[in-house]
């Protein structure tokens, strides 16, 4: 049981940024998943296409769906500047410029430091997950230009 307010809200806000933490976590091994099933529905069926000798015109969209999935898992793969753990030195810093020495005033001072961060952290949580998400559709995307436009494949 937090002693004061401000320390209840400095835990609150240090679980905020754990739980961003779990969601980055889980979003590359997610994407890993799903760029490998992209793959998959690229190389069963578009080879039914290629065994055919012939490419028409959805399996063509289909090859630009499976390019913006791939595309999409890249953006989600690739390093992201977002801040999970804090130095105390620095946490310290900020109190001082904040001119505090109370232990509440303190915590609020940074309470409101790591306020800043799970903001800059959401916004690019958010555009990850959006790329997450156009990832997911290009794949559904995907997988029905294949079934629709190679031969053989629906009959």
């Amino acid at each position: 049981m937090p002693a004061s307010l401000a320390e209840a809200g400095f835990d609150l806000s240090l679980k905020a940024v754990e739980e961003q933490e779990s969601r980055l976590t889980d979003l590359p091994s997610r994407t890993g998943t799903l760029l490998a099933a992209a793959s998959l529905a690229a190389s069963f069926l578009g080879g039914q296409s290629i065994r055919t000798g012939e490419l028409r015109f959805l399996g063509v969209l289909a090859i630009i769906a499976y390019v913006v999935c791939v595309a999409a898992c890249i953006k989600v793969l690739l390093p992201h500047r977002l801040v999970f753990s804090f130095r105390g030195s620095v946490l310290m810093q900020a109190a001082r410029e904040a001119a505090v020495d109370e232990l509440e005033d303190a915590l609020e001072a940074a309470m409101g430091w790591i306020e800043s961060f799970i903001d800059s952290n959401r916004s690019e949580l958010d555009a990850l997950t959006r790329w997450y998400t156009g990832a997911c559709l290009a794949l559904g995307l995907e997988i029905v230009l294949w079934l629709l436009g190679a031969p053989g494949i629906l009959d």
